[in-house]
């Protein structure tokens, strides 16, 4: 049977965001418990353990160097909150967002994957008004390294 194919360093720090949001909880000093941690895009009404936590992989930007590629990583977190009175939502949502700012702030470096991570962007997301549901897309850098002839080896 083959080896199963090694991870990207890209992989890796996205496994390692997952890892991260799954942390947020109130046990581990946050203000909520992130329900549920996804890679990838869902559909905020297929889900019933909100909040949620979505890592989405937007683009990867390589700077030529020598003997090694320097990487500029953008990741999308999408963040979905549920709260049964309208006017708890704001509060609701800004406090997932306080939580989720405070945890990628942890380990900047990723375990050692990573330069930095910083956030870029937020973007706030609501459904219609007969909805508690509201949303951000809180958009991260991460800066990395690898070698220049393969996006398995760190560099």
């Amino acid at each position: 049977m083959a080896a199963p194919p090694a991870l990207s360093i890209r992989e890796q720090l996205c496994l390692d965001l997952v890892s991260t949001l799954q942390g947020v909880t109130i046990a581990n000093g946050y203000t909520c418990d992130i329900g549920t941690v996804s890679r990838g895009q869902l559909a905020p009404l297929e889900i019933s353990l909100l909040p949620l936590a979505a890592v989405m992989p937007l683009q990867d930007i390589p700077v030529y160097g020598a003997g090694v590629l320097r990487r500029t990583f953008t990741v999308k977190l999408r963040l979905w909150v549920d709260v049964a009175l309208k006017a708890e939502t704001a509060p609701g949502l800004e406090s997932l967002l306080a939580d989720v700012q405070r945890a990628i702030r942890v380990d900047a470096q990723r375990s050692t994957l990573a330069e930095d991570t910083r956030e870029v962007d937020i973007t706030y997301l609501y459904l219609v008004e007969s909805e508690t549901l509201a949303g951000a897309d809180l958009d991260i850098e991460i800066d990395y390294r690898t070698d220049l002839d393969s996006p398995l080896v760190g560099a």
